[in-house]
């Protein structure tokens, strides 16, 4: 039987060395290794949050990588290059089924929305080993240190170059806890990124690297962890859990499938729903509780008509509110002068007043318009229902209602980005973050939960907290340390009555400073391989003298 462990475990351990750590001979091994690491990466991320995968795969590829270098650096880019479409391609399939509103129309670009936007991200996994490739003379800490400084910069790169796709940053492995997530405060996803990168650094070090340097990465590998623990619980627990006790929010998800939104027969009942679930939810409260008033709030373009004041339709649809209530509402808006049409956030009162309106300024590319549209040829067409294409609007503002803490309004994937999801007024920040959106067009997959917890993100690093009302998805509210103080569930139509949770006393460090710590970190890194890379040299002429 023992014989038999040994003959099984050989075998085992002969083929992982083969399939991952070899120099592969044929071209299909070349590019299905790093493939397969890369999808396992991927499982680091939501829904799945493997963290250790997300490490594993790290360390099991730029081992298989470093061994490869030994023998050529002329494939290095290839081998980046693969990792990085198996990363992406796992985590990001969700986007085609986007297409699901009709599959035979937009059969053709399936492929291209599944396959051609991770072949595209991966060109900057093939950039990280190319520059690792190209350092390897001065040792092997200058080339892996390389390695992790241009991915970093790829993150900053990719959420920022043209619309910006701030997706499947490293630091979102920490997104299953709420402890590690909680640095986000301090040096923002890029930062928390990069350090994230370097933990895996120090545990390859301490695994791979020479036995006596061993307890020098060990010893950094620890110090770095703990400081990141520490600092993020004692970032959590330094603020008692407060909120707003002097109205209540009405969260209302509809759950109404995406092929049935925008369906002529549908309309009418899709409408009489959000109101049927805003009547509901005024029910919840127990019997002799006084009456507090609601800001009921619905999702993003849940009226598929313009809307205008005191109109019957809009008396019809704020029939749930009585004085004092608003409601808050995603429609589309039309302006007659410039004939432009916008995404839109709209605040109604009782009588169906319009008070206050928002108008989406970060669309999303060949969702709500279609770029370059004097290069591209004419059929190509936004995703979103309608004959015409959506304009920008002015900007990311501060609406003032009375009676309601001021708020920065966001639509759809505007909450996703990084510094951009709220401006100061006269000096004053908003008291909370409302987030429309829809995920419907993404069926059940990761598509969902990512987003989801990336808007949770920008409460943590802000310090205020964030209210998300999706038309089919996952509803939610974060505090501004970004824990869900109430939800309404994927697949679940519900009028929720919550309470909305007041922002952190003290501003966090990232929302005054920005990306200044990231800044300096990368400064001290690229300090630091600086000097490894003159100690190698000189080493290099004493050992020649």
């Amino acid at each position: 039987m023992i014989q038999r462990f040994q003959s099984n475990f050989q075998f085992k351990s002969t083929f992982f060395e083969y399939f991952f750590f070899d120099y592969p001979k044929s071209r299909l091994k070349k590019m299905l290794s790093p493939f397969l690491l890369g999808l396992m990466l991927s499982f680091a991320f939501q829904p799945h949050n493997y963290t250790i995968l997300g490490f594993l795969s790290l360390l099991l590829f730029y081992r298989h990588f470093e061994k490869r270098m030994m023998y050529s650096a002329e494939n290095a880019f290839s081998i980046g290059y693969w990792y990085g479409f198996g990363y992406f391609a796992g985590g990001l399939y969700w986007i085609a089924y986007a297409l699901h509103i009709d599959w035979l129309k937009y059969a053709v670009l399936i492929p291209l929305a599944a396959l051609g936007i991770p072949a595209v991200l991966a060109l900057g996994l093939g950039l990280s080993t190319f520059v690792a490739a190209r350092l390897k003379a001065f040792g092997r800490l200058v080339p892996l240190l390389g390695f992790v400084l241009t991915w970093s910069l790829f993150e900053w790169v990719k959420g920022h170059l043209l619309t910006g796709f701030p997706w499947l940053n490293m630091a979102e492995i920490w997104l299953s806890g709420d402890v590690m997530i909680q640095n986000l405060a301090f040096m923002g996803p890029y930062g928390l990124g990069l350090l994230t990168l370097l933990l895996f650094v120090l545990l390859y070090g301490v695994i791979f690297f020479e036995r006596v340097y061993r307890s020098k990465f060990f010893i950094a590998f620890l110090a770095l962890s703990t400081v990141l623990l520490i600092n993020g619980k004692v970032h959590l627990t330094q603020e008692p859990q407060r909120q707003y006790t002097n109205f209540d929010l009405v969260i209302v998800q509809p759950n109404i499938l995406q092929i049935h939104k925008w369906a002529p027969d549908r309309l009418r009942f899709n409408i009489d729903t959000l109101v049927r679930l805003s009547q509901q939810s005024r029910l919840q409260p127990q019997l002799g509780t006084k009456y507090k008033p609601k800001i009921f709030i619905w999702p993003e373009a849940s009226v598929p008509y313009l809307i205008q004041s005191g109109t019957a339709f809009s008396k019809y649809i704020t029939q749930p509110l009585e004085p004092g209530d608003y409601l808050i509402l995603g429609a589309p808006r039309h302006d007659a002068l410039t004939d432009r049409h916008f995404n839109s956030l709209l605040v109604l009162d009782h009588e169906g007043q319009i008070l206050k309106t928002y108008d989406k300024t970060h669309l999303v590319p060949f969702g709500e318009y279609v770029p370059y549209r004097n290069v591209l040829p004419s059929f190509v067409e936004q995703l979103a229902p309608g004959d015409h294409e959506y304009s920008p609007g002015e900007g990311i503002k501060t609406l003032d209602v009375p009676g309601i803490p001021t708020f920065s309004p966001l639509i759809c994937y505007e909450a996703i980005f990084t510094q951009e999801v709220l401006t100061e007024t006269n000096g004053e920040r908003p008291k909370w973050l409302l987030n429309l959106t829809n995920d419907g067009w993404y069926l059940d997959s990761a598509g969902i939960y990512q987003h989801l917890h990336l808007t949770r993100m920008r409460a943590i690093e802000e310090g205020i907290p964030l209210v998300r009302v999706v038309y089919r998805g996952i509803s939610a509210v974060f505090d501004g340390n970004g824990r869900m103080t109430s939800q309404i569930p994927f697949d679940e139509a519900q009028g929720l009555v919550t309470q909305l949770p007041r922002s952190l006393e003290n501003r966090t460090f990232y929302s005054i400073y920005g990306s200044s710590l990231y800044v300096l970190m990368l400064l001290l890194l690229g300090l630091f391989m600086l000097c490894l890379t003159i100690y190698s040299i000189k080493s290099c002429r004493k050992v020649s003298l």
